[in-house]
């Protein structure tokens, strides 16, 4: 089966509905799996051309920068020349200390949206940093600051960071130790993995059956064939916690 005849043929992702300064976003995958480059097309570029929308970047490894989506006055290397409106900020320094700093700064904005890139770096599933914590947790509601979150293995991010987003998004991801996590997308999730590492797509020769509807304690042997071939590069998932629905975006970007 190719994709041209699967129920996963290629198609782009657009955001048909965003309520930019009340919604939350969570990005999560490997390194490389093209994470960044997705909030830049089909966030931040969408959002740039909306001249009233407020955007602050954390652009760890300034690709936000070199897009040519952003104007020489908005890209700041510098804290103290963080201001009122858009701005793509290229940290020197990419300290615990440093980003809590930019953290505060946006705290004490109103009406903001917050990409926030290589998240992972101060943030496990046990902490997060400082005043990470008041940005993730209390100033939407009352201020209207929201954030795109960005980081890799979903294991290694705090709960209230992807709890909070309505959007969430799973590019390509390491299989080891993120099962209980995957499941906030589904079964659709094994559609990553290499045909013969799946658990849920494929047929046994011998009974019949679905793999997911095989339980541990039969003594048949079974013999699963693949149903899916795996996504292509790029590809993702997307969740929306308000239809509490998964969709697979094949090439997605």
């Amino acid at each position: 089966m190719d994709f041209a005849n699967s129920i996963y043929a290629k198609k782009k992702f657009k955001f048909e509905e965003l309520n930019i300064y009340q919604e939350n976003t969570s990005i999560t995958g490997e390194h490389y799996a093209g994470k960044t480059r997705f909030a830049l097309e089909c966030i931040a570029k969408p959002l740039l051309k909306v001249k009233n929308v407020k955007i602050w970047v954390w652009d760890a490894h300034g690709i936000f920068a070199r897009s040519g989506y952003f104007s020489k006055e908005q890209i700041v290397y510098y804290l103290d020349e963080l201001s009122e409106g858009t701005q793509c900020y290229v940290p020197e320094e990419k300290s615990e200390n440093h980003f809590n700093e930019f953290c505060k700064l946006i705290t004490s904005q109103y009406n903001l949206h917050a990409i926030l890139d290589e998240l992972h770096d101060y943030m496990t599933a046990q902490r997060m940093a400082k005043e990470l914590q008041p940005l993730i947790r209390d100033v939407a509601a009352n201020q209207g600051v929201t954030y795109t979150a960005i980081w890799q293995r979903i294991s290694e991010g705090h709960k209230a960071v992807i709890s909070n987003a309505r959007h969430k998004f799973l590019f390509n991801y390491d299989i080891a130790d993120q099962d209980r996590y995957l499941k906030i997308f589904g079964t659709k999730a094994d559609l990553f993995l290499e045909p013969e590492a799946r658990k849920y797509f494929g047929d046994c020769k011998i009974c019949g059956k679905v793999a997911i509807l095989h339980k541990d304690k039969q003594k048949i042997n079974h013999e699963f064939i693949g149903k899916y071939p795996p996504l292509e590069q790029f590809s993702f998932l997307y969740k929306d916690d308000k239809s509490k629905e998964s969709e697979v975006f094949n090439g997605g970007y």
